[in-house]
């Protein structure tokens, strides 16, 4: 026998021998596998830069905000207490920053991964603004 027809031969008998396993797998077609795990609420925003203070005008850069629970999250901008202004984001409309320095800028029904451009536009006396924190909340079960 030639080295083809043996090559064949042996590709014949692989099939055949497979055919029976092939039939048993599609007999059980319908059944399921599945995989449950335990995934960590992860929420967060991060500057990508410094700010940049032109006038009244604080620009924070690109914000980007994470966060996995699918029930939604708030992000609070932490401000000294009795800055004046308000917060822009992009171009959603200008949020009032709050006199008690936590002001919500985003809450959100669904979980997210988003860049935003963020800057503060202060208010003609209010006090220098030299540190802005984030806080950040799901709105979910906390794993």
């Amino acid at each position: 026998m030639s080295v083809g027809r043996a090559r064949i031969a042996l590709a014949v008998a692989i099939c055949a021998l497979g055919a029976p396993v092939s039939r048993a797998l599609a007999a059980d077609a319908g059944a399921s596998f599945g995989v449950d795990g335990v995934v960590p609420t992860v929420c967060r925003v991060q500057l990508s830069s410094t700010a940049v203070v032109s006038g009244h005008t604080v620009d924070l850069g690109s914000m980007t905000e994470l966060c996995n629970d699918g029930k939604g999250y708030r992000v609070v901008l932490n401000t000294p207490a009795g800055s004046g202004g308000q917060v822009v984001i992009d171009d959603a409309p200008p949020i009032p920053i709050a006199a008690n320095g936590h002001t919500m800028i985003v809450d959100s029904d669904t979980d997210a991964f988003r860049h935003r451009n963020l800057k503060l536009e202060l208010a003609v006396g209010s006090p220098v603004i030299t540190h802005v924190s984030f806080t950040t909340s799901p709105k979910g079960e906390i794993f």
